[in-house]
């Protein structure tokens, strides 16, 4: 059964989250006291840069899954995808890379968090991945805001 809920709304989430996350390992370390809440914290903002990665670089190929290239605002009769600067794109797509490539955010993501496999190890920092993609990502998610002319909401 399809979901009545809007995907902007699914959207405006990941982007409340990614940005609340953010927020948190760059300006409030001092509120991760813990091992548990520090990882959950990292691997929050790693989940849901993941998402969003997906989600703006149309990557994913369910027939399910959104992509920005199918996402579109009232009154504007091209997707959004196709009014947000291709620069913009291309540097996230360059900047995260892909899962076959060994270091890089896409890879990272995947091998060392999202996956049971071989590569994990009991850490690893994804500080470098999350400060790359992060002022891209910012920069397309305040693109769609300025052209749904609506704020993503902050996760309260």
């Amino acid at each position: 059964m399809p979901s009545s809920i809007d995907p902007w709304e699914i959207v405006g989430y990941e982007a409340g989250m990614f940005r609340g996350v953010r927020q948190i390992l760059n300006q409030q370390p001092h509120l991760l006291s813990t091992l548990v809440l520090r990882n959950a914290t990292v691997e929050s903002g790693i989940l849901h840069a993941r998402i969003l990665c997906d989600i703006l670089l149309s990557r994913t190929s369910a027939k399910d899954d959104m992509r920005l290239t199918e996402l579109f605002v009232p009154g504007i009769a091209e997707p959004v995808a196709d009014k947000i600067d291709t620069n913009l794109i291309s540097q996230l797509s360059k900047d995260y890379g892909n899962s076959a490539t060994p270091g890089s955010p896409c890879w990272e993501f995947n091998k060392m968090l999202a996956h049971p496999t071989t590569k994990r190890g009991l850490s690893y920092d994804y500080t470098k991945a999350l400060q790359t993609l992060g002022p891209t990502i910012d920069k397309i998610l305040s693109r769609i805001e300025t052209l749904r002319n609506v704020p993503f909401p902050p996760v309260a």
